[in-house]
């Protein structure tokens, strides 16, 4: 309750600000500055100056300051002309001063004496370097280098995703990670913030780096800036990139293009991987369309502009399933006598390529190496033969085609067909400016799109079989709007407002579910469909911003307030680890096929039949001689196999969703609705102080309140601390109360100077201090956390039926009336609000640490810049940033050696004790009761015999999970021996209890040097090098999966010992200590009117001119990786780094061990994998966490364009280009296998994470 009056005083307060304020989050517009001076440097005050749109004639006026400054705030991007007019001078007009993206221009200005009716005009006068602001250390791509340049295919767009021009900045590392794995100054790949026209346009769930909804191309948008380092308070959230878009404008002249793509497989090079195993291309068909057109709807005034671009692409992935043979179709498995079944050509063979047996049949005379029948139909103890409806299934499946790659070759087969995948994408955007008068300015921008991939095979919902239905169709159907209007209340006072919307829809849609009354789940062979729901999000972001600006003598001030409210809504069928619709499984393990005959012996004139309520199927033995025998693994396939000819059923399984008043459920089939509600509210205040001409100062604060989510069901978090060492329970309840606390004390203070030493606008040092703080993506709470709360979600799995559900207690078929699955009779979703504790936990569970704040970033910088000639500026930059409190995640109940002592030792101790060859007192009595150990053993001798390779590997965890696991008679073992039941584990509910947290940190330092030059005279480029370090506990947001050769969590994704989170503190996982990047635009000179060949004939000039030549060039340091021990010497979560003796850091280099890996590419030579060792248990090994160095990365991209003017209409050209990326076909390798204990430990072929070359060809059409 107290939360719920929180959250509406806030949303009152923030009102209010709203009326008196704004926020500059609005990353669309910039500001116009300077100091107008006499030639004898005196301010003059009173002058009147104007600001003219080139493109649009759009004007504004104000007058300078009693200090000589004037501002123009709030003034969208473009070229401008600034005029300055005052009595005793000349007039000043000074053209092509462009404004960009958040950086403000200064246009310093000097009077002559002089009449006003004479005129001095100047181009280009505006400032190089940066003196008005002392942080937004950043980039600028403008519209050239944004339609020219080669965008990367790797991300989004098919290519043309403008997101991928932040690589092109000083200080981005590209890593690897479902972020987007694009790290800007030390930041995690989540702490991006991502706007068009001022309106958030980030997938708020699980942002990324290049990623957005809302996929916009080059010919959308005027430029690009990024925001790299320190932003200042007006910019706005997060400590990573502001990377702020731009939609064009129309302007008061037509212009507009028309553009085709075409890039296939016939143009491009095979992949390395497939080039070794040789396999042929796969095929590949992309086709990108679109167009824009821009222009006055009232000359002056009133401008539109419209983009739309489309795409329609198709790959094909080839695919194998397993199917049954025509003979097993019939209910005969068939098999190896002195032998075992197996595919073609392989050790096991029992058949040739055609499917054909390589053995002959069995009879009298021929009684081994021979193949006998088993006859499903023939041996049915209750003589019903093949289920019905399963016959049906089965008759969905084809014919096997290859009987090498895959199933045992006698019953079952592999079926490979080639699976198209098409990604049709539709993406508009349409804009309207309008100029009521000059004071009053508006526009409003539009974009949306349908973005599908039907059949998704990334998300296995490719059709099983062809000609059948897909179970996964992939929709997203982004919306995003915005609005703004800007007021000059007077000549010192300037308002900007902007409104608009983010909407997301990510669906996983199953086109058949529903279909029939359950979902067959078989064991043998694969489903040819599915009729499982799937699951969906719709992610709303409603913004209003406001950005008030002051100008005060040589002062501006600024302050504001961002309103920004999330609703995340997730439908989910997905429930308590089942599905809403019901799974009928055909397990062994439940209803099982009793190999005993009701009369006789196999072969022996045995008989099957229904005895004592067990239907005996009198099958073959495992006696390794007689007609009687057959192979243990083929005795499981066909017990399988009789399942599910016969349609004998294992669990009947479904997942229901509580009510909203908690004491019903909802009927069966009723997804899982959770519309969590996310408020994030930021107000800001800042002064940019013009001490002189030559020192600004700015400083100001931003205050960024964050709410607790907000969400219908409320069952959020256990009645006691679950963190590292608080008290452990086996009896955790599950109560009404917030997530976590809302975060009220976000304050980031900010304060630098730019210095303009020499005074002339050429020379510009910088520095500047910001706190920032990150929000937290919410797609880890809504699929770890809501889906999965006690009492909130109850998944059902019904197994009495498929054990007794037959007639007279036999078990159960589908055609004995499949029961409904309903919750237990008489309980309520409350009562499961207490998960009941049981004998061998297997059950995980995610909660949040009441104590999360949001994580928070200490950010410093040093710039220098200096203007050169040529137009060049040249950029030095120091950037430092200290980071805690960031998102993390550990599971407080993985397996404990080292705290609990008996009998004077803990287990890590009584470990050792044994491996030594010794007697543990803790060994003997926890092992003492277990029905393993010989009657003469003692525990400890047990424990030698049962687990000697975990012994020589210290796998202590390993051992200790065994023992945690143990249950006999309904008892775990730990209670048998009378230990504690919180020995292992302080939550032992719980197989896992994983709490997300706030406590990871990180470190980084960097020296950065760019060099740039602004189009001119045909020609711009921009070349930087980065020399940094970037240190943390955790690279990546928690997002619990299996990586890097850690058990449960990659080592980025949890401690190595929760009780100690240093141990992981190393270099980041992204972490590349040189790095180099450039790029260059070149309109080539020649022909008419150039340098070279202006003389030529005509025929040649048409040849020659026109040319453009572009290019991408990066190269780095490999980033760092961990070698594992492959074993578990502190906890049964991460496996540990092994030890390395005289290991340099420097160790290992691609290609040098080829000869190790069969002709493949290794990283480590034999002598060196020879260093790599076990560590001790209970430690980590010598080299920690990304110790060794992966290799280097290089890349090359470019373009060459033709453009040709077309005789239909001046201005009208056309455009021939072709695209070139990894043109030098270099392959570029990430992390070689990394876990010592691994046959191919060292091995690096499987990891080729660059693209062989591709090329595009396009053409496009501008007028």
């Amino acid at each position: 309750m107290a939360n719920r009056k929180l959250r509406s005083l806030m949303l009152l307060a923030l009102i209010t600000s709203l009326l008196m304020a704004g926020t500059a989050l609005a990353q669309i517009t910039s500001r116009v500055t300077g100091v107008v001076q006499d030639t004898n440097k005196a301010v003059v005050p009173g002058a009147k100056v104007s600001l003219t749109n080139e493109g649009t004639g759009v004007a504004f006026t104000t007058v300078t300051s009693e200090s000589g400054v004037y501002v123009f705030e709030a003034i969208q991007v473009g070229s401008y002309t600034v005029t300055v007019e005052m009595s005793g001078f000349k007039k000043y007009v000074g053209k092509g001063n462009v404004l960009t993206i958040g950086a403000p221009l200064t246009v310093n200005i000097n009077l002559e004496v002089g009449q006003t009716s004479e005129q001095v005009e100047v181009v280009g006068a505006y400032e190089r370097v940066q003196t008005s602001t002392s942080g937004n250390i950043g980039g600028l791509v403008d519209n050239k280098t944004l339609v020219d340049l080669p965008l990367g295919l790797e991300a989004g767009n098919g290519g043309r995703n403008p997101l991928l021009f932040l690589r092109l900045q000083p200080g981005v590392n590209v890593g690897s990670n479902t972020g987007g794995a694009t790290h800007v100054n030390g930041a995690r790949d989540r702490a991006q913030n991502q706007t068009l026209d001022g309106i958030d346009i980030n997938e708020t769930s699980a942002g990324g780096s290049d990623f957005s909804p809302i996929r916009t191309n080059p010919d959308s948008l005027q430029e690009f800036r990024a925001i790299t380092s320190n932003a200042s308070p007006e910019f706005g959230r997060g400590s990573g990139a502001q990377v702020a878009l731009v939609t064009k404008s129309g302007t008061n002249q037509y212009h507009g293009n028309l553009f085709y793509w075409y890039r296939g497989s016939s143009l491009s090079a095979n992949e390395w991987e497939n080039n070794l195993n040789g396999v042929a291309k796969p095929f590949l068909l992309q086709n990108q369309y679109g167009g824009s057109i821009g222009g006055p709807i009232l000359k002056n005034r009133t401008f539109f502009f419209f983009n739309f671009q489309g795409q329609r692409q198709t790959r094909f992935n080839t695919v194998t399933r397993t199917v049954f043979t025509p003979t097993a179709k019939q209910g005969i498995f068939r098999y190896r006598v002195g032998g075992q079944n197996g595919p073609a050509g392989g050790a096991n063979a029992v058949v040739d390529a055609a499917g054909t047996p390589i053995f002959p049949a069995c009879s009298s005379t021929v009684t081994t190496n021979c193949i006998a029948s088993y006859d499903i139909v023939g041996n049915d103890p209750r003589r019903l033969g093949l289920d019905a409806s399963l016959r049906q299934w089965y008759g969905l499946q084809p014919a096997p085609n290859n009987y090498s790659a895959g199933g045992d070759g006698l019953n079952t087969a592999a079926f490979i067909f080639t699976v198209p995948r098409y990604d049709p994408q539709e993406d508009y955007t349409f804009k309207i400016d309008h100029k009521f008068n000059d004071n009053n300015t508006v526009f409003l921008r539009y974009s949306w799109g349908r973005q599908d991939t039907p059949n998704d095979i990334g998300n296995g919902g490719d059709p099983r079989f062809p000609g059948l239905s897909g179970t996964v169709d992939t929709l997203r159907k982004p919306r995003n709007w915005a609005a703004n209007y800007r007021w000059v209340i007077n000549q010192s006072m300037v308002n900007e407002l902007v409104v608009g919307q983010n909407r997301f829809t990510f669906s996983f849609f199953n086109p058949i579910a529903n279909q029939q009354p359950y979902s067959p789940v078989t064991n043998v062979t694969t489903d040819p469909l599915s009729f499982q729901e799937g699951n969906a999000r719709t992610l709303d972001t409603y913004q209003v911003v406001d950005n008030f600006s002051w100008t005060k003598g040589s002062h501006l001030i600024k302050a504001g307030v961002n309103l920004r409210y999330q609703i995340h809504e997730d439908q989910r069928a997905s429930i308590g680890g089942q599905n809403s619709f019901p799974i009928v499984t055909f397990s062994t393990a439940v209803n099982t096929v009793n190999t005993g005959c009701a009369s006789g012996a196999f072969g022996a004139g045995g008989t099957t039949g229904v005895v004592g309520g067990v239907e005996r199927f009198c099958l073959p033995g495992t006696a390794t001689t007689g007609p009687q025998f057959i192979n243990v693994n083929d005795l499981g396939r066909l017990q399988s196999t009789i399942n599910d000819m016969l349609g004998r059923v294992g669990t009947i399984r479904q997942g229901f969703t509580a009510a909203p008043d908690f004491f019903n459920y909802l009927p069966g089939g009723s997804l899982f609705i959770n519309d969590a509600r996310y408020g994030e509210y930021d107000w800001y205040a800042q002064d940019t102080w013009k001490v002189n001409r030559r020192l600004t100062i700015d400083y100001g604060v931003r205050w960024e309140g964050r709410l607790t989510p907000f969400a219908r069901n409320r069952l959020f978090t256990p009645n006691q601390l679950v963190t590292v060492g608080a008290a452990p329970s086996n009896t955790l309840k599950w109560i009404d109360n917030d997530l976590y606390k809302s975060d009220l004390n976000n304050w980031s203070p900010s304060f630098g100077f730019a210095w303009d030493p020499f005074g002339n606008g050429k020379t510009a040092i910088r520095g500047n201090y910001r706190l920032a703080y990150d929000r937290i993506n919410t797609f880890v709470i809504s699929s770890q956390i809501y889906n999965s709360i006690p009492g909130v979600v109850l998944g059902v799995s019904n197994s009495t039926f498929g054990q007794t559900g037959g007639p007279g207690g036999v078990g159960g078929r589908l055609r004995d009336n499949l029961p409904s699955i309903t919750p237990p009779a008489g309980t309520r979703p409350v009562d499961f609000a207490q998960p009941a504790p049981v004998g061998a936990a297997s059950t995980a569970i995610t909660v949040m640490d009441p104590d999360f704040r949001s994580p928070m970033t200490n950010m410093w910088s040093l710039n220098v810049q200096r203007e050169l000639p040529l137009g060049l500026v040249v950029e030095a930059s120091y950037i430092g940033r200290r980071a805690s409190g960031l998102f993390g995640a550990y599971n407080v109940n993985q397996i404990d050696i080292f705290r609990n002592n008996v009998d004077g030792e803990n287990f890590l101790q009584a470990f050792n004790i044994v491996k030594g060859g010794g007697d543990s007192k803790l060994m003997n009595r926890l092992f003492g009761p277990d029905t393993r150990r010989q009657a003469a053993e003692t525990g400890s001798q047990f424990v030698r015999r049962q687990f000697p390779n975990q012994i020589g590997l210290n796998n202590v965890a390993n051992i200790a999970l065994d023992a945690s696991r143990r249950v006999q008679g309904g008892r775990t073992l730990i209670d048998l021996a009378g230990l504690s039941p919180f020995f292992f584990r302080p939550f032992p509910q719980f197989e896992a209890l994983n709490v997300i947290d706030s406590n990871d940190f990180s470190t980084y330092h960097a020296a950065q040097v760019m060099v740039q030059r602004k189009f001119s005279k045909g020609l711009t480029f921009q070349g930087s090098y980065t020399f940094s370090k970037s240190l943390d506990s955790r690279s990546y947001d928690p997002a619990f999966t299996v990586v890097s050769g850690a058990n449960n969590q990659s080592a980025s994704s949890t401690p190595f010992n929760i009780y100690n989170r240093r141990l992981n503190y190393a270099r980041s996982d992204f972490d590349q200590t040189h790095y180099f990047v450039g790029y260059a635009v070149w309109d080539l000179p020649f022909g008419k009117g150039q340098r070279w060949g202006a003389g030529a004939p005509p025929v040649i000039q048409q040849i020659i001119q026109g040319w453009n030549v572009n290019g991408v060039f990066s190269t780095s340091s490999g980033r760092p990786f961990t070698v594992y021990s492959g074993s578990n010497q502190i906890g049964d979560v991460n496996q540990v780094p092994a030890n390395c003796n005289g290991c340099p850091r420097t160790m290992g280099d691609v290609n040098r061990t080829a000869s190790n890996f069969g002709g493949v590419p290794g990283y480590f030579t034999a002598e060196e994998i020879a260093r790599f060792t076990q560590p001790d248990a209970g430690t980590i090994g010598n080299t920690g966490r990304n110790y060794f160095n992966g290799p280097r990365r290089i890349n090359l991209d470019m373009a060459f364009i033709k453009k040709t003017n077309l005789p239909f209409r001046e201005g009208m050209t056309l455009e021939l280009r072709f695209e070139f990326f990894n043109i030098t076909n270099t392959p570029t390798f990430g992390l070689p296998t990394a876990t010592i204990t691994s046959a191919v430990f060292g091995r690096i072929r499987d990891s080729v994470i660059s693209e062989s070359r591709k090329v595009r060809i396009g053409a496009k059409i501008n007028f």
